[in-house]
């Protein structure tokens, strides 16, 4: 007895003995020290004195359940004597001691375990609503994302991976997501996420992924793979970005700096036009264009390319006028706007090859005008589909981008052709006067000649026979003969004054000059007189009227412009002749090959006046003749 009361004073958990009914009877000190009550205190108090959060009958329900041999615990609060509360675990059992029957109460103190395990508890709570709001997160994100193990199985896809798709989750998981990827693009792809996966470093690739729809359109993979504090790779996080607004606007670029090359090398308007069809078609697989070009002396429009449209349908537009009623090409040529027309077989407005578009299984139709710069219309671009419909604003749009660079080559063709039919024409002309003049000489001064000699030689035999009277005669003949040869020949001389200087001052025959050699082309010319114009010294109005066609001449062949202007200026002391464009420009300083600009500073030196040429590519070319006169002139 004296052992087991050594072991009660010295256990290490508090223990409390107490009648069934739940009054105190011994405590050790233990339990002392654990409620701050002494042992004469706790002897008499009641377990309901001590425990918060139970009331009385809770308390003897449990010492009345506590069995002999075994221990049942409970978990309470402990309210001790300086009003701090513990968490304990009350171990109850009864059993029997000297003939009585008591309940033994081994108390434990468990606050700071219960705290640790609040915690616990409270930080997986914490990750369970972390983990919830991550997978909200990840599936309401517009991106495509998805986990993978280290060996790159993929574990988790969101639901808007799985949505796009439309794989399941058990189809997409390990490598089934593979089935969503391009047949083309697949074993690249493939090859490229294991070598991720060996090299353990982030990548990212462009490849074509199906949409549930079966419409594929280009994705960025990006895949970041996360380590421990060890540098062990644990898992891979990825996210599949939609890049086909991108890549098309890319290819798209591409396609249009290819046509501009080929528009400037000056390849052939029809494969060029071809071309531009096929851009479109490339864009949209499902689309048939075709590029039409207008007459305008018949107002006809006629097919410019040996387009992929059935051939009823080709036959039927080919020819086909322009007007309000004549089908979306005519009425975009006649309003000088794009015509969309949704479904032909209820187009309103009337399509007057309407059968031969529906016999071809085509539904709908949109044309844009091709213009010229100057608002002249050159044709139409025109979009054919087999379902009604409109187009997408970017099917807008890259119809416009097509028609604006049809208008550009063909632009470029008919001033080409201009200029060669111009040039053409002025080598005619070329010949034609070199024969005049040919006939000229021949029918006047080589004739008067050929006379002159004759007379002379007669006079010769004349006085070798001692005739002078008839050599005198004879003398006197050629002597007139000569006299009507000069005159002829200053007749043909005055002959090889221009023309247009005949009849008219300068100024109108510059303006007649400049509408003749621009009409037909891109260039619009304009001419500025100011001050009073007034008679110029021989030979100025010609050599003027010269520089300006050499000028004009240069531009219409190599700049590229659109606008030339002239400034006529009639000053006091000086005239000034002022020429401009706002072509390709060039470097006056560098050495250029032709007799251009040498002509023009040796005639503007013949009148003793000075020549600026200011330009550079890019900028435009700037001629500026100054010619001086009265106190200047000396």
């Amino acid at each position: 007895m004296e052992q087991m009361e050594g072991f009660f004073h010295h256990i290490a958990e508090a223990v409390f003995i107490a009648e069934p009914d739940g009054v105190i009877v011994e405590a050790n000190p233990a339990a002392v020290a654990l409620t701050g009550y002494s042992v004469t205190e706790l002897k008499g108090m009641r377990p309901w004195d001590l425990v918060v959060c139970a009331d009385k009958e809770e308390i003897q329900a449990h010492l009345a359940s506590a069995t002999a041999g075994e221990a049942r615990t409970v978990w309470r609060t402990l309210r001790c004597q300086n009003g701090v509360t513990k968490e304990v675990s009350l171990r109850l059992a009864r059993g029997h001691f000297g003939g009585r029957e008591l309940v033994i109460c081994s108390c434990r103190d468990v606050t700071e375990q219960r705290a640790t395990q609040t915690s616990l508890e409270s930080a997986l709570r914490e990750m369970e609503d972390l983990k919830e709001q991550f997978q909200l997160a990840t599936h309401t994100t517009p991106g495509l994302i998805w986990s993978a193990m280290p060996d790159g199985h993929v574990d988790f896809l969101n639901q808007r991976w799985l949505s796009y798709t439309g794989l399941s989750m058990e189809e997409a998981a390990g490598w089934g997501w593979a089935a969503a990827v391009h047949s083309d693009d697949l074993l690249q792809l493939e090859g490229y996420w294991r070598a991720m996966l060996v090299s353990g470093k982030a990548g990212e690739m462009e490849c074509r992924l199906r949409r549930h729809d079966g419409v594929y359109r280009w994705f960025l993979f990006r895949g970041v793979p996360l380590h421990d504090a060890s540098g062990t790779l644990v898992k891979w996080y990825g996210q599949t970005t939609d890049i086909d607004d991108r890549k098309r606007a890319e290819t798209m670029l591409n396609s249009e700096k290819r046509m501009l090359e080929m528009i400037a090398r000056g390849d052939d308007l029809t494969a060029v036009l071809e071309r531009l069809c096929e851009m479109m078609e490339e864009a949209f697989p499902s689309t048939l264009c075709s590029i039409l070009l207008y007459e305008e002396s018949t107002q006809k429009l006629w097919h410019a390319t040996s387009s992929r449209l059935p051939g009823a349908l080709v036959k039927a537009v080919d020819g086909a006028l322009v007007g309000p009623e004549t089908g979306p090409c005519g009425r975009a040529v006649h309003f000088q706007q794009q015509i969309v027309v949704a479904d032909i077989e209820t187009d309103p407005f009337g399509c007057l090859y309407r059968d031969a578009a529906l016999g071809s299984g085509l539904r709908s139709c949109w044309s844009s005008p091709i213009l010229a710069s100057n608002g002249r219309v050159l044709g139409t671009f025109a979009s054919y589909t087999r379902k009604p419909g409109w187009p997408t604003p970017r099917e807008q749009r890259l119809a416009e981008q097509c028609a604006h660079l049809a208008s550009i080559a063909i632009e470029r063709k008919q001033a080409a052709d201009d200029l060669r039919a111009s040039e053409q024409r002025r080598a005619s002309a070329v010949i034609e006067e070199r024969n005049r003049m040919a006939r000229d000489i021949h029918d006047t001064l080589a004739q008067g000649f050929t006379g002159v000699i004759i007379q002379l030689e007669a006079a010769a035999d004349a006085r070798g026979q001692h005739l002078e009277d008839e050599a005198d005669r004879h003398i006197a003949r050629a002597s007139e003969l000569a006299r009507e040869s000069l005159a002829e020949a200053r007749r043909s001389v005055r002959a090889l004054r221009p023309l247009a200087l005949e009849t008219r001052p300068l100024v109108d025959a510059l303006a007649e000059l400049f509408q003749k050699m621009t009409s037909g082309t891109g260039v619009q010319a304009r001419l500025h007189v100011e001050g009073t114009p007034r008679g110029l010294p021989s030979g100025w109005d010609e050599n003027l009227l010269r520089i300006g066609q050499e000028v004009l001449t240069n531009t219409l062949r190599h700049a590229g412009a659109t606008e030339f202007e002239t400034r006529l200026t009639f000053g006091a002391e000086s005239v000034q002749f002022l020429l401009r464009d706002n072509g390709r420009g060039f470097d006056p300083l560098a050495r250029h090959d032709g007799f251009g600009l040498v002509g023009i500073h040796e005639r503007a030196g013949t009148l003793g006046g000075t020549v600026a040429v200011e330009g550079g590519p890019g900028n435009g070319t700037r001629v500026v003749i100054v010619l001086p006169c009265g106190k200047n002139a000396e």
